[in-house]
């Protein structure tokens, strides 16, 4: 985090800046600042430590000034709702969120990252090697594909936002899913927008958005259109002079031709259907994307798919037969806003109905009154239907109570991929996924474990809303990865294998563990030295090592010069017949 403050500060809206927090200051009596980190339009992010677990995390303060200001404590809060259902592992995690109880200070925690944005990597390196950009860009998909089925649209995907974590090299994190707008009930008034926002920026805006329009997941996908033709060739298809000259490029022109040295078909995905000026053009959604990109890359030899060939002829169909067929093809830290100094400007009112001014990043989309509606039948369906049976032989863990007649205030759907997985909250298991738990209270955070034979256990942190007026149902779902079983073997067989200090067993073994595990391997086998290795287990790939026979150590007697003992601490008695005693200072 080599970024100075006052370069962030440069960029800031008309928000008068809250003073930086002391080292040792105390947060919501667990979180203990550490450093500041940096400065953005809605807040100040600091390193800090959890207690009791002594964890650090990223610490996101609300500007003491917005804080007096209903709505913005409101956006705020609704972000940390929106963003704490996102578990996907391409997306940062919240750990908490609340507030100091004196309604004077409001935060969110977050996972510390280590490494760098992905802006940072393209200015440093210059433009990527078309394979590394398509594997960046396949899992920034992975990420919004969660945060889409959740009706949640990022809105302001670019480099700057997604972050290529350097411990474990091959992750990317997307970042900024910041300031959430909710929108639950049309007749809200206002969309909490505040002047001085960033609603979005100019060079990865999608034409919709720029003309203020209803928008979806697919403007989303153009982002990424955009943030991959930048990594590929280095630079955003349009950087004009102005906001809203690049604004007007994106709604105008076609993006201008990639280099050379990117495979045509996918140039001809990224400008002609990532980037299509009709959403309907586009992919439908993140897993039609990235089967399309998937397929451009192995089309291009970037890529082999699972026979080995290449779909060329398909794949240009594909491209060219609009949004159906793709879609039936076959799903250290958060960063303020950075960049540019064109980029993250508000566009004020005199671009009219180019710029509708909304959220910095993430959007919960509405569904105007029939989603109220379609939520608050689905709230009555679920509390209408009775709990199935119990069986004497099988009994249920804290089978749900009798249907009422009222719906609960809140209704959470559990789910896992795959299903069938045991959720836990402390020690008490709750159900088999997928089932409703019904809540009755709100304003709160609860933590369930997820465990399921043959996948790595997962654990998932809910934020649970305020109870309100009406039923609301909610949901989280988690995506299990399965354990790898890595044969472990030695030469010769037969060496004692611990994994940090625990014995696993002896080579050859095989042994289940949690992928992007960092592991400590020591081997030990009498008569050979012992074996330690550290490494990042990420495949099913064998590890072998080859065990070096112990080297006797010699030893060389000295001998005196003197052959007279040195005298002992203890002197020698030489008993003899007449029970008496002779005392021998050198011995005999």
């Amino acid at each position: 985090m080599d970024e100075s403050p006052n370069q962030h500060e440069e960029q800031l809206t008309p928000v008068r800046m809250s003073e930086v927090l002391a080292a040792g200051t105390v947060v919501a009596g667990r979180y203990t600042i550490i450093q500041h980190l940096a400065a953005g339009g809605m807040g100040r992010v600091y390193i800090a430590t959890q207690s009791p677990l002594g964890r650090k995390v990223a610490l996101k303060i609300m500007h003491s000034d917005l804080c007096k200001d209903e709505g913005s404590v409101k956006r705020f809060m609704r972000e940390a709702i929106a963003i704490s259902q996102l578990t996907h592992p391409n997306t940062i995690t919240v750990f908490d969120y609340g507030e100091s109880g004196r309604g004077d200070l409001f935060y969110i925690a977050m996972e510390l990252l280590e490494g760098e944005p992905l802006s940072e990597r393209v200015k440093r390196q210059g433009p990527l090697p078309p394979e590394t950009a398509v594997g960046i860009a396949i899992q920034v998909a992975k990420s919004l594909s969660e945060a889409h089925r959740k009706n949640i649209i990022h809105r302001d995907l670019k480099p700057e936002n997604v972050f290529l974590g350097s411990v474990e090299r091959d992750l990317v994190k997307v970042l900024d899913f910041g300031i959430a707008k909710i929108l639950q009930e049309e007749n809200e008034g206002t969309k909490l927008t505040r002047m001085g926002f960033v609603c979005g920026t100019p060079e990865y805006m999608s034409p919709e958005q720029a003309r203020g329009e209803d928008l979806d997941g697919r403007s989303d996908l153009y982002s990424l259109g955009v943030l991959l033709y930048e990594v590929i060739s280095g630079k955003p298809p349009f950087e004009e002079s102005t906001p809203l000259a690049t604004v007007l490029m994106h709604q105008a022109k076609p993006p201008p031709p990639l280099p050379p040295s990117v495979p045509p078909l996918l140039a001809e995905f990224i400008i002609d259907c990532a980037m299509a000026k009709d959403p309907k053009n586009r992919p439908a959604n993140a897993e039609a994307f990235i089967e399309a990109l998937e397929q451009a890359a192995m089309a291009s030899g970037l890529m082999m798919d699972s026979t080995g060939g290449f779909q060329t002829s398909d794949f240009r169909r594909s491209l060219h037969s609009g949004p159906n067929n793709l879609a039936a093809a076959t799903t250290p830290v958060e960063f303020p806003e950075s960049g540019k100094s064109n980029k993250g400007l508000l566009i004020g009112a005199s671009l009219f109905l180019i710029i509708a001014c909304g959220a910095i990043a993430a959007v919960l989309l509405s569904n105007g009154e029939k989603g109220n509606n379609d939520t608050t039948a689905q709230a009555a369906t679920a509390a209408d239907t009775k709990a199935p049976a119990t069986d004497p032989k099988n009994p249920v863990v804290n089978e749900a109570p009798k249907a009422t007649k009222e719906a609960p205030p809140i209704t959470l759907t559990l789910s896992s991929t795959p299903q069938a997985a045991s959720v836990f909250e402390g020690d008490e298991l709750l159900g088999l996924t997928p089932f409703e738990l019904p809540l009755h209270e709100g304003n709160l955070t609860r933590t369930f474990k997820f465990a399921l034979e043959g996948y790595a256990p997962a654990s998932q942190m809910v934020a649970i809303p305020s109870i309100g007026k009406e039923p609301f149902v909610m949901s989280s779902h988690v995506e299990l990865a399965p354990l790898l079983n890595v044969p472990i073997a030695s030469v010769p067989p037969g060496a004692m294998v611990f994994i940090d200090d625990e014995a696993i067993g002896e080579t050859p073994l095989v042994h289940a563990t949690e992928p992007h595990q960092r592991i400590n391997l020591l081997f030990e086998l009498e008569g050979y030295d012992p074996h330690t290795q550290e490494l990042v287990i990420d495949s099913e790939n064998p590890i072998q090592v080859e065990l070096q026979k112990e080297r006797k150590k010699l030893v060389k007697k000295e001998h005196p010069k003197n052959p007279r003992k040195e005298p002992t601490t203890e002197p020698e008695v030489n008993k003899n017949d007449g029970g008496g005693s002779t005392y021998r200072p050198f011995g005999d």
